[in-house]
């Protein structure tokens, strides 16, 4: 009785309801169209109890770096290009946490300290007799390291001698003895033929951020083409969570809205078919189109976002 009441009323006052019509489309519209969407692809899986194991998952930012491969001919020309390339892409600061493409003196002295305290996992055991020959001449070695700290003005050989005053270091460097499959030229990061340098970006958002991830991954590319454009002789590759995510995200949205306009215009051809009436289309969409924005609003004034591959089942809704 209360909806036949409710009928009866605006059944006599029209006007009324056009104006009360009009007046909340524009409001639903307005406010469902501001209706944030996450592209996180981590609120599709069902929570549990280890709530803590996905948290430090989503958190693990190992996964989440971006990786450069550039491949050419003379290092030289590819330690220039990288420089130029990394340069046209850290003008996207406000995506990028850090970056990784050439090692400065303290890294490096970080890394040959590193080494040096866990040598059996990088030498193999058959370079140990040649440091029972650097212990043999450490009294040359001695003077040789006086000599360099005499003419040192920035300090760090002298830091270098005093963390490795062996020299054992160049043992740990030669590719020959170290199970390393990398090198160093002029600091920059070399694959062990000297064909592929790499850098890596670690973006400030996580690989399951879809959204961010999308378009932080669309401006690297755009300057990769740019750059591969003047710079055809080397070729580019880009790798990493976040480019795969990315590709993962346009697959997806583009499916959405693939399934819902094919229910959509499958919806119309039966209505058209079956009622044999054009005008049917107006009375049966009209309303939908409205519950739609109506719901939108709702979750922007209640939530302020949603994911969007809930959108998806948007084809079964409007099927039923």
């Amino acid at each position: 009785m209360f909806f036949v009441k409710i009928y009866r009323f605006f059944n006599k006052h029209k006007l009324l309801m056009y104006s009360i019509l009009l007046l909340s489309s524009i409001v639903f519209v307005y406010f469902g169209l501001k209706l944030q969407y996450e592209e996180d692809l981590s609120n599709l899986l069902p929570s549990s109890k280890s709530k803590e194991s996905g948290l430090v998952f989503g958190n693990l930012k190992v996964k989440d770096k971006i990786f450069i491969q550039m491949q050419g001919e003379s290092p030289q020309t590819m330690i220039q290009y990288i420089d130029e390339l990394m340069d046209s892409i850290l003008v996207y600061d406000e995506y990028i946490a850090n970056t990784f493409y050439k090692v400065d003196a303290d890294l490096g002295l970080s890394a040959i300290d590193y080494i040096l305290g866990h040598i059996p996992i990088f030498v193999d055991t058959s370079l140990y007799h040649q440091f029972d020959s650097a212990i043999a001449q450490a009294t040359t070695t001695m003077a040789e390291n006086y000599e360099l700290i005499m003419n040192d003005e920035s300090g760090t050989i002298t830091q270098m001698v005093s963390t490795d005053p062996l020299n054992l270091r160049q043992f740990i460097l030669s590719q020959e003895s170290t199970n390393l499959g990398y090198k160093f030229i002029d600091g920059h990061i070399f694959s062990k033929d000297s064909s592929v340098i790499l850098a890596f970006i670690s973006p400030n958002f996580q690989s399951f951020d879809s959204k961010s991830g999308s378009n932080f991954i669309h401006d690297i590319s755009t300057a990769i083409d740019k750059f591969s454009e003047s710079h055809s002789d080397v070729e580019i590759l880009l790798h990493g969570a976040p480019v795969r995510s990315a590709g993962n995200s346009d697959v997806m949205k583009h499916d959405i809205f693939f399934t819902v306009g094919i229910a959509l215009l499958i919806i119309l051809f039966v209505l058209c078919i079956s009622f044999r009436s054009v005008s049917i289309i107006s009375q049966q969409i009209f309303p939908v189109v409205y519950g739609t924005f109506f719901s939108l609003a709702c979750m922007y004034w209640i939530k302020g976002c949603m994911s969007l591959m809930s959108l998806g089942i948007g084809s079964v809704v409007l099927g039923v």
